[in-house]
């Protein structure tokens, strides 16, 4: 068997507050045959209507900290929560 190395470039950049909807959307896709996300969402309509909601409640501040990235003009995308953020997860537990 041979190996090849294939190198790539890839830009990623910082996702401002005006670019969220992209994102957004870009998570919707990645995650909608995820089985955990589409355990809480089986119907296609509610995941569709909802799932952005949730995307946006659980790590939104990654747009207003500057914590949000986008790779390759949205085609992937990660949302970063700030390390003072998980102090808040004993208030997301009660």
């Amino acid at each position: 068997m041979t190996t090849q190395t294939i190198e790539t470039t890839k830009t990623i950049k910082t996702v401002s507050k005006d670019d969220a909807n992209q994102i957004v959307d870009t998570l919707v896709l990645a995650f909608s045959a995820d089985p955990a996300v589409r355990w809480m969402y089986p119907n296609p309509h509610h995941y569709l209507t909802h799932f952005p909601n949730f995307v946006r409640a659980f790590a939104g501040k990654a747009f207003e900290r500057g914590t949000a990235c986008s790779v390759d003009n949205q085609a992937g995308a990660a949302l970063w929560l700030h390390r003072e953020l998980h102090s808040m997860k004993s208030h997301l537990l009660h």
